[in-house]
């Protein structure tokens, strides 16, 4: 498993899948930070749908084979008068084990 913290311009990620971590009620923000990006396509999904960014939660989206991202992580960090560090390692760990159960190479 290759895993590479990337900074860079919105369109020029290509991974096998990113993970995004949220707070919750955030979705409609993340909608619009996703429009425009590698990872559009999930502003469609019915997974975004179900997904509220509460604590421990963590969905997996799949996109088109074509895109150069096609596996979205989103994982919750719970609500936001509530971030710590804790809840960040909670969340990161809860997306990792999606990793490693689905077996990609992620770009955080």
């Amino acid at each position: 498993m290759d895993i590479r913290f990337q900074s860079a311009n919105k369109g020029a990620i290509r991974s096998e899948c990113i993970i995004f971590l949220t707070f919750e009620d955030a979705q409609p923000a993340l909608r619009k930070r996703l429009e425009g990006t590698v990872v559009d396509w999930v502003c469609e999904s019915e997974s975004l749908n179900d997904y509220g960014g509460k604590k421990g939660e963590v969905v997996v989206c799949y996109g088109p084979s074509s895109s150069s991202v096609t596996r979205l992580i989103l994982a919750g960090m719970g609500a936001r008068e509530d971030a710590c560090l804790c809840r960040f390692r909670e969340a990161m760990a809860a997306a990792m084990r999606k990793v490693v159960e689905g077996r990609v190479d992620p770009v955080l």
